[in-house]
């Protein structure tokens, strides 16, 4: 193999989301050409269309005022096709990208304000996230699960502590909770 030429796009694509046709939906955070996060604002997104041209191309810049900062978020892809953004510099929003609209839609905020968590769809179509960080450091990042019905829902039973011990405390890590791999269990 070999490297094609680089793909222009129009912005600093900080996250990106497999949508169900095969195209990459990438955003930036408040600003487009820096990687750097900032406060509330716009999001500014670009799909990438592997199947036009001969190395796929970056098909142009829509801005939306949604009030999210989308940088380092929990990025879920819903049964429908939907992608759902959790947290990021906007810690405790959530907000939804429907690919048929190309429009993003606002959904319930978290119970915890976070970033850098881990999230996972359930087999039920339901979100869980755990963990992460901001807003009040990485204390009390519990559980919680996210339905189309009823927004988030706070899960005290499912404490941050459960994705580490003491060993990954050692070493100074003071950040144990960020980016946690959780995977659904094939029993649900």
């Amino acid at each position: 193999g070999e490297w094609s030429d680089p793909i222009p796009f129009n912005l600093v694509p900080v996250a990106v989301a497999n949508l169900p046709d095969g195209r990459l939906l990438t955003w930036s955070s408040r600003f487009r050409e820096s990687r750097f996060d900032a406060a509330d604002g716009f999001t500014y997104t670009e799909i990438y269309d592997p199947s036009v041209g001969p190395n796929g191309q970056a098909m142009g810049l829509r801005i939306t005022d949604n009030n999210h900062n989308m940088f380092c978020p929990g990025i879920n892809n819903l049964a429908d096709g939907r992608i759902l953004v959790a947290g990021g510099g906007s810690a405790p929003r959530t907000t939804i990208y429907d690919p048929q609209t190309e429009n993003w839609i606002s959904s319930d905020n978290m119970n915890v304000a976070r970033a850098y968590q881990g999230n996972v769809t359930l087999a039920n179509g339901e979100v869980f996230t755990i963990g992460g960080q901001w807003d009040g450091g990485s204390n009390g990042k519990i559980g919680e699960v996210w339905t189309p019905e009823n927004g988030w829902k706070s899960l005290p039973g499912i404490p941050m502590e459960i994705l580490f011990n003491n060993k990954d405390l050692s070493g100074g890590h003071n950040r144990p909770a960020d980016h946690a791999w959780v995977w659904g269990a094939p029993n649900g």
